[in-house]
């Protein structure tokens, strides 16, 4: 594949910098372009993916927490029922095993924890998109096939 894997970043966060600092560094990769961003609700993220057409969501939730999990899984099942081809990837605290679990079974692509910084944000999805796999103990991966590079 020589095309990019067109992004959308989804953020709570609306800290001045941060998101492009995100574009940035995942960008800095060559094989991701960053096409939008929106906030967590739902119908920001649909009228971006509708629009746009993404390869993936990447949903930077820091503000999430074990308490929110029953609604970030109705998030993500209302995301893939609008978007079945859109991917999800989410960078979140870490969680227990059991709660990423229900993440990926919801229709979660990647789970990242939160301290995989921004300047291995990119790498680390470009990895993940590559094989369907990385050797990172803060990155839990559905098990499916992919061909994305």
């Amino acid at each position: 594949m020589n095309e990019k894997i067109r992004t959308v970043v989804s953020s709570e966060s609306e800290v001045a910098g941060l998101r492009e600092n995100i574009k940035l560094h995942l960008e800095a990769s060559q094989k991701i372009e960053v096409i939008g961003f929106s906030t967590t609700e739902i119908a920001a993220i649909r009228q971006q993916i509708v629009r746009k057409k993404p390869d993936f969501l990447l949903v930077d939730h820091p503000l999430f927490h074990s308490e929110n999990l029953p609604e970030l899984i109705g998030f993500i099942r209302k995301v893939k029922k609008h978007t079945p081809n859109t991917e999800i990837i989410i960078r979140g605290p870490k969680l227990v095993d059991d709660e990423t679990k229900r993440l990926l079974e919801a229709g979660v692509f990647a789970y990242i924890n939160e301290q995989v910084s921004n300047e291995l944000l990119g790498p680390a999805i470009e990895t993940i998109l590559q094989k369907g796999s990385i050797a990172n103990p803060m990155v839990t991966i559905a098990p499916r096939e992919v061909d994305w590079l």
